[in-house]
């Protein structure tokens, strides 16, 4: 008998001790559990089937600045244009669904504005016997990061905006030589869509050798050295009747690390500038043959005015039967000519 209870009482101190330990674990779990809850960012609520607060962590206190209340309503914290989605998850919730993820909703702050969340909702117990469902909910205030996006948004729209009602034409290429944006006025000057040019290189929308090779050279000019390039070159585009000059510059994109991501390109159409300035030369040309035909014309004015001189001198002395008279009269006639086209030169 002796020898039993002594078994006995071990075997219950040993009982003990392993109560005591799970005792000990679960403490130790609970608190745990409870530095999570507490010292999270995230808003972390346990609710009713009615979406009423049973219980809310601190981190409502430091993003809204006010303590979520017991039995508090959080429908009636969520904006207007969200409630009708949310209160739709909610009840699939209710119906049997076990959590429902991403779920991106407005909630206000009171006296403030709103705030954007996205949260997760889990079941926490499911009610048996007459008890009620409690739900968890783990929200992510994620407002910095919509503002982000929409301003990000609206940078693009912008820049979309821009490059799309630009005369210049707007390209960006990959290390690869690809087209990987192409403004949408590139049809006016080449007859091809910007669809037509996203991912493809020069070589494969048959761009001559002569013209590609310069534009490909700049561009992988632009990437080894982190340095804007500028080129212009002569494209006659298939099935266009006359050729286009195009001036490009070519800018470098950086990424976080410095070295190029990208290069952009902003091409011009110079084909009337060119046009002019062919005008122009045409012009200086004539007007260096009208300098030099002006200069020639005054020395050889010069010279008939002495021929003349002359001529009427020797007339003067020589009598009017002499045969070398008629002779003078002729040199004095063709001086004349030769002034009248001095004077059409001139003019």
């Amino acid at each position: 008998i002796r020898s039993s209870r002594g078994k006995l009482e071990a075997e219950k101190e040993v009982l003990q001790e392993i109560e005591q330990k799970k005792t000990l674990a679960l403490e130790e779990s609970e608190e745990k559990l409870r530095l999570l809850f507490n010292e999270t960012h995230d808003l972390i609520t346990l609710c009713n089937a009615d979406a009423r607060a049973l219980w809310a962590n601190p981190a409502w206190t430091v993003i809204f600045g006010t303590k979520l209340e017991e039995q508090e309503d959080l429908f009636s914290l969520i904006h207007p244009q969200d409630l009708q989605r949310v209160q739709q998850a909610w009840e699939k919730m209710k119906k049997g669904a076990l959590e429902i993820k991403n779920l991106e909703y407005r909630l206000k702050i009171p006296g403030k504005d709103y705030r954007t969340v996205e949260s997760s909702v889990y079941k926490a117990k499911v009610g048996s016997e007459g008890g009620e469902d409690l739900f968890y909910i783990i929200a992510h205030d994620i407002t910095e990061r919509k503002q982000a996006e929409e301003a990000l948004k609206e940078s693009e729209e912008r820049y979309r905006t821009i490059t799309e009602n630009s005369p210049d034409i707007i390209t960006r290429y990959d290390k690869r030589l690809h087209h990987i944006y192409v403004s949408p006025n590139i049809v006016t000057a080449t007859g091809k869509s910007a669809e037509e040019y996203i991912g493809k290189t020069f070589k494969e929308m048959e761009y001559p050798d002569e013209v590609r090779i310069p534009i490909e050279e700049a561009i992988l000019k632009t990437f080894k050295t982190g340095e804007q390039q500028e080129l212009e070159y002569e494209y006659l585009p298939p099935a266009a009747s006359r050729p286009i000059f195009m001036s490009q510059r070519l800018k470098p994109e950086f990424g976080e690390d410095r070295k190029v991501e990208s290069v952009i390109g902003v091409s011009h159409d110079i084909t009337e500038r060119k046009k002019l300035e062919e005008q122009l030369r045409q012009a200086q040309k004539m007007e260096a043959i009208g300098t030099l035909a002006g200069g020639i014309a005054h020395d050889f004015n010069n010279i008939l005015g002495v021929i003349i001189g002359y001529t009427e001198l020797t007339l003067e002395e020589i009598p009017a039967d002499s045969p070398h008279h008629q002779s003078l009269v002729q040199v004095m006639a063709a001086a004349r000519r030769g002034e009248e086209m001095v004077k059409q030169i001139l003019a």
